[in-house]
């Protein structure tokens, strides 16, 4: 890493967001402490004249090195050599340089990646790994532990392994989602894609986490409220006005969300798919679902989102949970056998479900 991109990294470090803001006297205070660690003079605070007579030569530096050799610790003794063999026509890229250049995240993306790269001393692991060929998205396999694949893959301790995978900072209007960073930066074949999460040799990859959306567009951007809902089943079924209570509940009262309320009011199959029909336009099917259980019509129309989604947007979905396990969806048939097996719904409190990927623990031997 070059002395400016030291700066950089450092700067980022200590800023409070993660990355430096040059409207905040605190972060341009901060960057001040810094130059004035490193040597350096901010031009509004060096003299007028300054003369030639204080640049420093290559052989005071190396007679300054000599002359405090038993002076310096081992600590300085690194930091110099490292500095100095990262200078230079023998030096090509650092970390900051081939996150933003090679693999396209943004500034304030790849910062927090070199920073801490650089403060715990792994930069190289990182470099290596994404010049290994082998370190290819498809080595990770279709499900395992993040946490676990990458550490082995570069050697570099979990606990900076995690901290890199909770990383979600965003790029201008693109969000970023848990495990995307990590896997940009660590494998071999991937970049932050134009459009979509990430983009491998083999296409692009879509990232989900906690309360997940897996349903087209046409049903996440209608923004009907629960009431809206309720009067949409009223009308559907049309529940005379003295029944309608026995469907909306009690006002005040948890009493689940509007499936909870449907399965309770009624079981009929044929109710039940008239009300789906009205809402996802014939694309949900209960089948031989058991609709004396919400949670299953829940799943059920959860699966049928999720199978119409990854169909539309012929990507692969790659699913992570809290504790880094993950698991990578390419098809509408594996969406389907994982939907209440590894893939549960979390929360329904409009028309689009969320879910939320679980690994069951393995059996103990």
């Amino acid at each position: 890493m070059s002395v400016v991109d030291k700066i950089v990294t450092e700067w980022a470090f200590r800023c409070k967001k993660g990355y430096p803001d040059m409207n905040n006297p605190d972060d341009i205070k901060i960057l001040k402490e810094i130059y004035s660690q490193f040597g350096i003079v901010m031009e509004e605070e060096k003299p007028k004249q300054q003369s030639e007579e204080n640049n420093v030569s290559f052989e005071d530096l190396l007679a300054l090195i000599g002359a405090r050799k038993d002076e310096l610790t081992q600590d300085q003794i690194n930091k110099l050599y490292k500095i100095v063999s990262k200078t230079g026509k023998g030096y090509t890229k650092s970390l900051l340089t081939i996150l933003e250049e090679t693999k396209k995240l943004k500034r304030q993306q790849a910062i927090p990646v070199a920073s801490l790269a650089d403060k715990y001393n792994f930069e190289d692991k990182i470099i290596d790994s994404i010049n290994n060929p082998a370190n290819t998205f498809l080595s990770l396999g279709s499900e395992g532990n993040l946490t676990t694949k990458l550490q082995d893959i570069t050697g570099i301790d979990s606990t900076h392994i995690n901290t890199i995978i909770g990383l979600t900072v965003g790029g201008g209007q693109k969000g970023v989602g848990k495990g995307e960073i990590a896997i940009i930066s660590f494998l071999h074949d991937t970049t932050s894609a134009a459009k979509g999460d990430v983009q491998t040799k083999e296409g692009p990859v879509e990232f989900k986490g906690t309360d997940a959306i897996l349903a087209a567009s046409k049903f996440t951007t209608r923004g009907v409220g629960v009431d809206q809902i309720f009067a949409d089943i009223i009308k559907t079924l049309n529940i005379p006005e003295d029944q309608q209570a026995n469907l909306t509940g009690t006002p005040g009262k948890q009493e689940g969300n509007w499936i909870d309320k449907l399965v309770r009011f009624t079981q009929d199959k044929l109710e039940i798919q008239k009300v789906l029909d009205k809402f996802y336009y014939g694309l949900v099917k209960i089948g031989d679902t058991d609709t004396t259980s919400a949670n299953a019509v829940k799943t059920a129309v959860a699966k049928d989102l999720a199978k119409n989604y990854i169909k539309t947007i012929n990507e692969p979905i790659f699913f992570i949970s809290e504790n880094n396990d993950y698991k990578i969806y390419r098809t509408e048939e594996e969406i389907a056998l994982g939907m209440g097996v590894d893939l549960f719904v979390s929360k329904f409190s409009d028309l689009v479900p969320r879910l939320i990927f679980k690994k069951e623990p393995e059996p103990k031997k």
